[in-house]
């Protein structure tokens, strides 16, 4: 399939080998395997908060929504959500196959928002090689939820949606994962305000000092945020203990700042139309917006699990303007492409290796 990919990236928008139809092919047969993957595994292979989300869905299998939010420590749209496929079945793989379609889905549509139909396969190709994208489904799928819809928000903005469905993207992110509601704030910030992007960059470069020198520490001395449970759990003592990482990971910043540089260099390298060109210009202003935040909290335990909510931004960012380009460059695609498939395969084994 990777081939298949390379391949019809070396064609013309809307020929044999690049259209909608193959686009559509992909996106169609790659979820169908993904999901014919799932039931060859125990669950119990998924690890991490899995495991307890698979506990949870069981046990409540036969209660009633009253009883099942009286047990539930989860923020309330995932335990409903849970709740709702707990009357259907069960069984663990088909949970996990719904919480992954649902997961696929929501992306499909985000994707939909932003880009053309023929160019949807390249997108989805540039997240199947981060391995992030399978640690939100298999993993930490709860917050993975929560990203997918802050996801949806952004590409609603992008696409010049309504505002309701704006909104209501936004609200039911945090109503999945609490750590979320910075960076909705930081999305309707960005939009009633429309910053300039050098203003943005002169915030992030202050908050990659303060991430760098260890001062972002200071936030904890602040008694509204050092009041905040999530915070305080996470800063704790034991959350750091059993992450084992680094704080002030220097390895999470330079792969956050690359990418912020990349996007710059094709803003001003890449010819767009001036309508495409704005709206680049805006996913660079979110994606630094939203990298800040995980500056300001690089010394908590699971900084990269405040990253994500502007690394997941990176496909879009990196493909956006070469898809996009005023004069199509179906070399420049395959060479980006090729890049992205050898890091997918190089960074798999090891981390989350999920046998696909």
């Amino acid at each position: 399939m990777s081939s298949w990919v390379l391949l019809s990236s070396l064609g013309q928008p809307n020929t044999l080998l690049k259209n909608s139809y193959v686009s559509r092919a992909f996106l169609i047969l790659f979820t169908v395997l993904l999901l014919l993957a799932i039931p060859s595994r125990d669950f119990h292979t998924y690890g991490g908060d899995m495991n307890n989300y698979v506990n949870f869905f069981q046990k409540i299998a036969g209660m009633s929504l009253v009883d099942t939010f009286k047990i539930a420590i989860w923020e309330p749209s995932f335990v409903f959500t849970q709740w709702i496929i707990s009357r259907f079945t069960s069984n663990p793989s088909i949970y996990i196959i719904i919480t992954v379609l649902i997961y696929i889905l929501t992306l499909g549509k985000s994707i939909k928002n932003i880009f053309s139909p023929w160019q949807m396969m390249f997108i989805l190709f540039a997240y199947l090689n981060f391995t992030f994208f399978y640690g939100y489904i298999f993993n930490g799928a709860r917050q993975g939820f929560s990203i997918m819809l802050l996801l949806l928000a952004i590409s609603i903005w992008l696409s010049k949606g309504r505002n309701l469905y704006f909104y209501i993207a936004l609200i039911l992110s945090a109503s999945f994962h609490l750590s979320v509601i910075p960076a909705t704030i930081i999305l309707l910030s960005l939009k009633q305000f429309n910053f300039k992007i050098k203003t943005l960059l002169v915030y992030w470069a202050f908050f990659s000092l303060l991430f760098i020198s260890g001062f972002n520490q200071f936030i904890m001395q602040i008694p509204f945020v050092n009041s905040i449970t999530l915070i305080q759990s996470y800063a704790s003592s034991a959350a750091l203990e059993h992450y084992g990482g680094e704080v002030n990971n220097l390895k999470f910043y330079a792969f956050s700042a690359f990418f912020l540089i990349l996007g710059l260099i094709l803003y001003k390298t890449i010819k767009l139309e001036s309508a495409l060109k704005l709206t680049y210009l805006k996913i660079i202003k979110i994606y630094t917006a939203l990298n800040c935040y995980f500056l300001l909290l690089g010394f908590v335990s699971f900084s990269d699990r405040i990253a994500i909510y502007s690394w997941f931004l990176i496909p879009i960012l990196v493909l956006f303007p070469i898809l996009n380009k005023e004069k199509h460059s179906p070399f420049l695609l395959f060479i980006v492409l090729l890049i992205l498939a050898l890091n997918g395969i190089s960074s798999t084994q090891g981390f989350y290796d999920f046998g696909f």
